[in-house]
């Protein structure tokens, strides 16, 4: 089955503030449409690398759920990109390309892969994922 859609939500990074560290933890909480499978929140947790104190250079470890309306949980596994920062807009983006490990519900057997173009804007706080994959769900 073909999904696709965008969310919109934020993130919390708490580390990479100090010279030495080396990576951090990042956490996602988005909410929206994905298609087929409808309305969705979606909760991530990611690994950044750090470049410098205070600046995150790419998305290493990716694991998350994605949850229906009905409670059904969709999760998955993935690697991230690096971070480009794009400072004429003033935003940051990423993407990853993750794939399904199963869930509960219809999803307890599902598999497939869905890819994630991530844009953060720094004016308003708001972070944009934008997806498109396929998910195979058994029975």
């Amino acid at each position: 089955t073909p999904i696709g859609g965008s969310l919109t939500g934020s993130f919390e990074v708490s580390g990479c503030l100090s010279e030495g560290e080396t990576e951090t933890p990042v956490a996602i909480d988005a909410t929206g449409d994905l298609g087929e499978l409808g309305a969705v929140t979606l909760h991530v947790d990611e690994t950044a690398l750090c470049s410098t104190p205070g600046l995150l250079d790419s998305i290493t470890a990716v694991t998350g759920t994605y949850t229906t309306s009905n409670g059904d949980e969709l999760t998955f596994t993935g690697t991230g990109s690096t971070i480009e920062f794009d400072m004429e807009n003033n935003s940051a983006s990423y993407s990853s390309d993750d794939e399904f490990t199963g869930g509960t519900g219809r999803f307890a057997d599902a598999t497939g892969r869905i890819h994630v173009e991530a844009s953060h804007s720094f004016d308003d706080l708001v972070l944009t994922l934008v997806l498109s994959g396929e998910v195979t769900t058994v029975g």
